[in-house]
């Protein structure tokens, strides 16, 4: 068995989430061990295969193999010594190795014969564009110390190719399409399970520009969505056929995207014949804003959007129960508000009784995600719907 680890990224309780539903899906693994932004599992899988990984989670930023366990500059010579490289860096999450000791080891690789490249960094930890841009994981080596253990990095989170899905689609709307791709990813992973993927329709009620069916059709699922806006639909229609040429991915996989009211209309009619159906989206979480709300002008806030959220989330209960559609998941994003008090707000904290209510069972979350300046975050949750008599 052999020892991985797995880097993850702001949010780390999200991340650490969607990887371990990739990993029970993907691969056979035990020991799955979370330590802040960091995750160690033992499998037999080979490095090509964990690697691979990468291409499918949107919160793990590395992976890297062990290579033991004891005096980081040793293992690091060591391994230097019996595999050379053309150039080598050092990323320190835990515990530190100072660049001087580095320069130190190079020189004494050098009286040895061995020429090599040390790579430095802006900080203790080598970024994806320091990496790529040097080639480490491919004519290189990163070595990762984590506490005790050197790990050697197997594969860097792709940035250009997340920044082209963000900024490269031909429709954008900053008041309706600014969720992020890697975010977008994560909801769509931690929303399918493994026989879901193979025959699921990944549902957006609100899609916007079409951020999360974008990343749905990316992942291979099948995706419909509706918005009441023309505007709305117009942009994913167009995300979406740009993605499919791009990609070259399935545009039969493009069901339906219709302008629709979902907190009045039968959006699901038409997609009932799909088995599961993954309802992901991101409502409207209030106007953009920068400074944090007093409670006097945050209450009408709360109303208005409550009133939203609960209205989408009656007319979608009916309609799975009217329909019979017995496998559907829910995945929503709620806003969480900074006061200025400086106490954050949860709209799904009181809205809660009232789901529950309407016989949505929580089963995972609510993890946040969103910058310390931001001040209005983000809540994931995820929910299934009882229906009577199933």
């Amino acid at each position: 068995m052999k020892e991985y680890l797995f880097i993850l990224g702001n949010a780390h309780q999200l991340a650490a989430f969607e990887l371990k539903k990739i990993l029970e899906q993907k691969i056979a693994f035990t020991d799955f061990t979370l330590s802040e932004n960091l995750v160690t599992i033992k499998s037999a899988e080979s490095e090509m295969e964990i690697a691979g990984l990468l291409k499918i989670l949107g919160g793990t930023i590395k992976i890297g193999q062990l290579i033991d366990q004891g005096n980081s500059q040793e293992i690091i010579k060591n391994s230097l010594i019996n595999n050379p490289v053309r150039n080598f860096g050092v990323s320190c999450y835990r515990g530190n190795m100072p660049k001087s000791a580095l320069f130190s080891l190079k020189k004494e690789l050098s009286d040895k014969g061995i020429k090599l490249r040390f790579v430095t960094g802006r900080g203790a930890v080598l970024n994806a564009a320091e990496i790529v841009n040097n080639r480490l994981h491919a004519t290189g080596r990163e070595f990762i110390i984590a506490g005790d253990r050197v790990y050697r990095g197997l594969a860097v989170q792709d940035i250009k190719e997340a920044t082209s899905r963000d900024y490269g689609k031909p429709r954008s709307d900053p008041k309706s399409g600014m969720l992020p791709p890697k975010l977008a990813r994560m909801i769509v992973n931690i929303s399918l399970s493994k026989t879901d993927r193979e025959e699921c329709l990944v549902f957006d009620p609100f899609c916007g520009s079409g951020n999360l069916l974008l990343e749905a059709l990316i992942l291979n699922q099948t995706v419909a969505g509706c918005d009441l806006s023309d505007r709305a639909v117009a942009d994913t229609r167009e995300n979406l056929n740009w993605a499919a040429k791009k990609f070259g991915l399935d545009e039969k996989k493009i069901v339906k995207i219709s302008i629709a009211d979902s907190c009045k209309d039968k959006f699901l009619e038409g997609v009932t014949d799909f088995k599961n159906i993954a309802v992901v989206s991101e409502l409207f979480l209030g106007a953009p804003r920068k400074e944090p709300y007093a409670i006097s002008s945050l209450e009408p806030v709360l109303t208005d959007l409550s009133k939203l959220y609960l209205e989408f989330l009656k007319n979608l209960q009916r309609q799975i129960v009217n329909f019979g559609l017995k496998s559907t998941t829910v995945t929503l994003v709620f806003p969480l508000f900074e006061q200025s008090s400086g106490a954050p707000v949860s709209l799904f904290a009181r809205l809660v009784d009232k789901i529950a209510s309407l016989g949505y069972i929580e089963t995972a979350g609510p993890f946040i995600y969103g910058r310390d300046y931001q001040v209005v975050k983000r809540e994931l949750v995820l929910f299934k719907i009882k229906i009577p008599g199933s």
